[in-house]
């Protein structure tokens, strides 16, 4: 199904159908708009001076579903790379086909590689009321540049602003290092109601098969906005109205280059 739909173009619309997604349905059933913005991404340039070699990288949201297959390939020390057992990477294919994920990353200008990669997703705080934002652990490659995991969490952060809904972690670091003011503990349980794909890989918990719930007082609140938006019946988000694009441009030589 996942090879027809791409090729069909339908898997975008798949991905993010409520209708065949339990946990897609409670977070956006009643938040259509929400919908929107969690779908669309950001890419972002930066440049790194290493020693006299100057080397270009884009830090992206994503939910390309080559970049998602290959989150733990191009990077070092991940349990999903495809070329692993099957006890962990059998998780994997839930990373492309659940709309409640996505991947903020670090990618190589010039080869197209993932560098530094975290993953994202969009679980429901039950005891508020709202969806929140969970940045998962940071994996990268010997060649990630110094400032990828700043750049990561900047990125996540301008996403949990857009939503206007809290951003927590468990792995990024527990004190704002701007300001040396440490990031509050996250008071309540997170749930997931469910995925399309059989198992689902989740840093805390290891191999889940998409219902879960995440014990509260474990993440730190990296963002907060002084107003949670849980409906767009208040007060909503105004997200721009652009279609959702579908992003099959990276070189397919990566799938062969492991």
């Amino acid at each position: 199904d996942f090879i027809y739909q791409c090729v069909e173009g339908t898997f975008f619309e798949n991905r993010y159908r409520l209708e065949t997604n339990q946990h897609l349905n409670k977070v956006f059933e009643r938040s259509p708009r929400l919908l929107e913005g969690w779908k669309k991404g950001q890419k972002v340039e930066k440049i790194s001076t290493m020693g006299l070699k100057v080397k270009k990288y884009s830090v992206e949201d994503t939910d390309n579903p080559m970049d998602l297959f290959l989150v733990g390939t191009e990077v070092d020390g991940s349990c999903q790379h495809v070329k692993r057992e099957g006890m962990y990477n059998k998780c994997l294919m839930a990373n492309v086909l659940d709309g409640k994920v996505r991947c903020i990353l670090v990618r190589d200008s010039e080869t197209q590689k993932i560098l530094s990669r975290s993953i994202l997703k969009i679980l429901w705080d039950e005891q508020e009321n709202h969806p929140v934002l969970l940045l998962e652990k940071q994996y990268s490659s010997a060649s990630s540049p110094l400032e990828s995991k700043e750049w990561i969490k900047v990125l996540a952060k301008e996403r949990g602003d857009r939503l206007q809904l809290p951003l927590v972690s468990k792995y990024y670091d527990h004190r704002d290092e701007s300001s040396s003011i440490s990031y509050p503990i996250y008071p309540s349980e997170l749930h997931s109601y469910g995925s399309p794909a059989p198992y689902e890989y989740i840093e805390t918990r290891g191999i889940t098969e998409g219902k879960y719930s995440e014990r509260r007082n474990v993440f730190h609140e990296l963002y907060r906005p002084r107003i949670i938006k849980t409906q767009d019946l208040t007060p909503a988000l105004e997200l721009e109205k652009k279609e959702h694009v579908q992003h099959f441009d990276i070189p397919l030589i990566r799938f062969f280059d492991f």
